[in-house]
C-alpha cells in the first residue's frame, strides 16, 4: 500500500482548561479528497490550523512523505508544500489579484544591489497560474485580470494562491469552508 503524503499522530491541544483536540490521528494519501465534518466546536478548524502550521499542537507528532517534521509557522508548513485557503478571506482589499495571489512571497529581483519586486514576473505568472487554471475548467472561466482590484476579494483568487507559488505533484491544499 502506498505510504501517505502527511500522517498526523496523538495531536492534542488545549486552550486553557478547554480540551479542543483529544488525540486525532489523521491520514492523506496523494491525491485524496477528505471532507472534514463535525459539530461546531468539535476541533476541526483547530486541527486544520495546526496543519497549517497557524497554531502548534500541544502533543502529538506530525509525518510528512514519512519523516517527522516540526513546524510552528505557516512558513514553516508552506515550505512543505501545505497551504490553507480558510473561509475568511486572508486577502487586502487594496492590493490587486497578482498582488494578493504572491502576498508574502514577491518575487524579488536586484536593482543595484537593492531587492525589489519584479512586478513584470508577477503579473505574468499571476495570468499564467490563471491560464492552467482555465485550461483545466475548459476554459469556463471568465476572462482575469490580475491587476483588477474589484477581482482581488474571491476565494478562487485565495485558492490560486495556494496553488501558484509552487506547483508539486505531492502538494497539499486543504480549503477550510465552514458555516
Amino acid at each position: 500500500m502506498a505510504r501517505p503524503l502527511l500522517e498526523m499522530r496523538g495531536v492534542k491541544k488545549r486552550f486553557g482548561a478547554l480540551e479542543a483536540l483529544r488525540g486525532v490521528d489523521l491520514e492523506l494519501y496523494p491525491g485524496d479528497v477528505l471532507a472534514l465534518l463535525g459539530d461546531n466546536g468539535a476541533g476541526k478548524s483547530t486541527l486544520m490550523k495546526i496543519l497549517a502550521g497557524a497554531i502548534a499542537p500541544d502533543e502529538g507528532e506530525i509525518f510528512f512523505k514519512g519523516a517527522p517534521v516540526t513546524y510552528h509557522t505557516p512558513g514553516g508548513a508552506r515550505a512543505l508544500g501545505i497551504e490553507m485557503v480558510y473561509q475568511d478571506l486572508a486577502l487586502c482589499d487594496s492590493l490587486d489579484a497578482a498582488h494578493n495571489l504572491y502576498l508574502g512571497r514577491e518575487p524579488i529581483r536586484t536593482l543595484v544591489g537593492a531587492p525589489f519586486v519584479d512586478r513584470r514576473r508577477m503579473y505574468r505568472e499571476a495570468r499564467l497560474a490563471r491560464g492552467s487554471e482555465a485550461q483545466r475548467a475548459g476554459d469556463r472561466l471568465p476572462r482575469w485580470d490580475p491587476t483588477a482590484r474589484y477581482q482581488a476579494r474571491s476565494q478562487p483568487v485565495q485558492a490560486d494562491r495556494a496553488t501558484a507559488a509552487r506547483r508539486l505533484p505531492d502538494r497539499l491544499t486543504v480549503q477550510l469552508t465552514l458555516s
